[in-house]
């Protein structure tokens, strides 16, 4: 499982901003049920080999990414977990 220290650590070395863009706050809430990092998000993607239909989206894959919102404003920001190399 990741972990928020996990998670925090990962985008501390890549340089990651901790305000928000919007409002400039700090109150990081992460998304799903539960309200913790279990609760990970799949985010829809294209496949390169979805028979020649363009744009098509298939919703049993895509990237997993941990998902927060600002508790301030409400707004989303989304980390690719591979990209974290989590």
């Amino acid at each position: 499982m990741i972990t928020r220290d996990v998670l925090a650590k990962a985008l501390d070395k890549r340089g990651a901003k901790l305000e928000c863009p919007v409002c400039g706050k700090k109150e990081w809430l992460p998304m799903g049920i539960s309200g913790e990092l279990e609760t990970l998000v799949l985010m829809p993607g294209v496949r390169a080999d979805t028979g020649g239909i363009a744009g098509v989206v298939e919703l049993d894959w895509g990237y997993p990414v941990a998902g927060f919102y600002c508790g301030n404003c409400g707004f989303v920001r989304l980390h690719r977990l591979d990209a974290l190399r989590l």
